[in-house]
C-alpha cells in the first residue's frame, strides 16, 4: 500500500475566525501504481547509501537479470564502483561515459545517510552537497551527453513526511530533495529549468521500509 497527500481546507465562517483559516495535510491509504519497468533491460546506476537500501536494490536488479553501477559519495565508508565528489562540476561525467549503455535508469539514494537528529551547520552543508547539489550536477550532465532517451531519474527520500502516528522521526535534511521538481513554463527556476527533458520521479521511504 502506499499513500497519497489530500489538502483539505476549513473554510472560515461568516463570522471572521483565522484559525480555521488553516490547511491540514491528510493521507489517504492508495494502491500502488502499477509501472512497467523491465530491470533486466539495460544498466541501473544506483547512488548507494550506507543503510544498505542500495545494496538491496541491486540484489533484485541482479537476481532479475539486470546490471547495476554502484556509485558512493567521496568520504562514503562503503564500497562502490565508483567515487564521486559530490561538489564536481564534472563528477558523472565518468560514470555517464563508462556505464555499460543504454541506461536504464538512476536511484539517488544519498539522502537516506541524512540525519534524523540533532542537526548542526555542518550536517546542512554535507546535505546540500548530498542531495541538492548532487541532483543538479547528475542532471546536468546527463543532459549535456546529448543520449537521445535520457534514462528514468529516482529521488529517494525517508521520513520527510509525518504519514502515520508512528511516523516520529522527521528529516528535514531530506525533504531538499522534493524541491526538485520538472515543472516547465515561464517563471521556473533553475533547477526546474534543468530537469526538463528528463524523466525525474521521487519516492519517499517510511521509516520501517526497506528493500528486501
Amino acid at each position: 500500500m502506499a499513500y497519497v497527500c489530500v489538502t483539505s481546507l476549513n473554510r472560515p465562517a461568516q463570522r471572521q475566525n483565522y484559525d480555521d483559516w488553516l490547511y491540514e495535510l491528510q493521507w489517504e491509504r492508495s494502491d500502488r501504481p502499477q509501472r512497467n519497468v523491465d530491470p533486466a533491460s539495460g544498466t541501473w546506476i544506483i547512488l548507494d547509501d550506507s543503510r544498505a537500501v542500495g545494496r538491496g536494490l541491486r540484489k533484485r536488479i541482479e537476481d532479475a537479470g539486470g546490471h547495476c553501477v554502484s556509485v558512493v559519495p567521496a568520504g562514503s565508508t562503503v564500497h562502490g564502483d565508483f567515487v564521486v565528489d559530490p561538489s564536481d562540476p564534472e563528477g558523472f561525467c565518468a560514470v555517464l561515459r563508462a556505464a555499460p549503455h543504454p541506461v536504464q535508469g538512476i536511484v539517488h539514494l544519498w539522502s537516506l545517510d541524512n540525519p534524523t537528529a540533532a542537526v548542526s551547520d555542518e550536517d546542512i552543508k554535507r546535505a546540500e552537497n548530498l542531495t541538492c547539489s548532487s541532483t543538479v550536477r547528475l542532471i546536468k550532465d546527463l543532459l549535456a551527453a546529448r543520449e537521445t532517451d535520457h534514462p528514468a531519474l529516482w529521488l529517494v527520500t525517508n521520513n520527510v513526511y509525518a504519514v502515520t502516528r508512528d511516523d516520529v522521526s522527521i528529516s528535514p535534511l531530506s525533504a531538499l530533495l522534493w524541491g526538485v521538481r520538472p515543472r516547465p513554463g515561464p517563471g521556473e527556476s533553475g533547477t526546474e529549468a534543468h530537469t526538463r527533458g528528463c524523466r525525474c520521479g521521487g519516492s519517499g521511504l517510511g521509516r520501517r521500509d526497506a528493500v528486501r
